[in-house]
């Protein structure tokens, strides 16, 4: 899809999530009028498979914690020029596909969160994060492997545990 894109700005989204109607254009007026940010998220609401709202606002936190963890929650918009400096998807991300790509967009180019709710992201057992211990373990594997230092490296597969061990 990224090789067939032909405008000024790209996105993606999973046949399951739902972009509001106006998500596209708030985003693209964001970029227009911030030339020094090449990639723009919203937050989202939580829906369950069958369209109930879990949660009406979910703030998904600034672009910094992308160091830490997924902001981005589905709902982003970035200029076509990312496409020619950051590698898209890398095959050896299974659940952790996107947040790899956000990651290094981050790490190369301006990022910032729309503050405001644009898009419906929806739980269900189907879904790829579905298997939390499987996603948790990528996800703890893939900050390591983008991780500055030892000790964030570290963090990273500590903070990954300490989900597994709240969660079980």
């Amino acid at each position: 899809g990224f090789a067939e894109a032909r405008g000024e700005y790209v996105t993606w989204t999973s046949d399951d999530n739902l972009h509001h109607p106006d998500a596209l254009e708030v985003m693209a007026r964001h970029l227009q009028e911030h030339p020094e940010i090449s990639m723009v998220y919203t937050d989202v609401r939580e829906i369950d498979a069958d369209d109930n709202v879990i949660n009406g606002h979910v703030e998904t936190g600034d672009p910094e914690l992308l160091e830490r963890k997924c902001t981005v929650r589905g709902c982003l918009l970035f200029r076509r020029d990312v496409l020619e400096s950051v590698e898209p998807f890398r095959k050896q991300w299974v659940r952790c596909h996107d947040f790899d790509f956000y990651h290094r967009i981050w790490r190369t180019f301006g990022v910032a969160r729309i503050p405001e709710v644009h898009y419906d992201y929806r739980w269900h057992d189907a879904s790829m994060s579905g298997d939390h211990i499987a996603h948790v373990e990528e996800e703890a594997r893939l900050l390591a492997s983008h991780a500055r230092s030892w000790s964030r490296s570290r963090a990273a597969w500590g903070a990954g545990y300490a989900e597994l061990a709240r969660t079980r």
